[in-house]
């Protein structure tokens, strides 16, 4: 129902709700799914819909899941990566604390991921985790939209790194002075 979607709630990607949204309601529907100026929300909730995405590896596990379309467009299994999940648990070892899912919101630039959400920083604290908690070597999956976000993070990560290391040889240097 349209009533279970509220603002600031995770809607992603339940394609039976989003639809059931925009008959009820075209205009908050429209309202959730737009921007505000710049690739911002609506600085007052009552203005605009602030949307995020959903987190974890159910946000990633299946689309629309329970949904009529899903049912008829896919069989119903719809399963996106839950069989791969399963298969590294099952295979290597990996876990739940060793399993990261980070769906992100695809109305937006990467980098404006970051500058709203902190989404790349938050993506390297869950990745470092991830590979700290087991000791596995981190594997990482990207599908279609995913890969160039990845791509942006690849290189984001890169240039933090380069100026973590000069703050570290200058702290160094500073350190040999004294």
């Amino acid at each position: 129902v349209v009533a279970d979607i509220r603002v600031h709630d995770y809607v992603w990607m339940n394609v039976a709700k989003m639809i059931e949204m925009a008959a009820i309601d075209p205009t908050c529907w429209k309202e959730c799914m737009t921007l505000g100026p710049h690739q911002t929300d609506y600085a007052d909730a009552a203005l605009g819909c602030k949307l995020r995405p959903d987190e974890g590896i159910d946000a990633i596990s299946s689309l629309a899941p329970g949904s009529t379309a899903a049912t008829y467009l896919v069989g119903g299994g719809n399963t996106v990566y839950a069989w791969l999940t399963q298969w590294l648990a099952d295979n290597l070892g990996y876990d739940v604390s060793s399993l990261v899912g980070l769906p992100f919101d695809w109305r937006l630039s990467p980098d404006m991921t970051e500058e709203r959400d902190g989404f790349l920083t938050a993506t390297r604290k869950r990745i470092e985790a991830a590979v700290q908690s087991n000791g596995h070597p981190g594997i990482m999956v990207a599908h279609s939209m995913g890969n160039v976000v990845f791509r942006y993070f690849l290189e984001w990560l890169r240039v933090q790194l380069k100026e973590e290391a000069y703050a570290r040889y200058k702290r160094a240097e500073k350190q040999e002075k004294l």
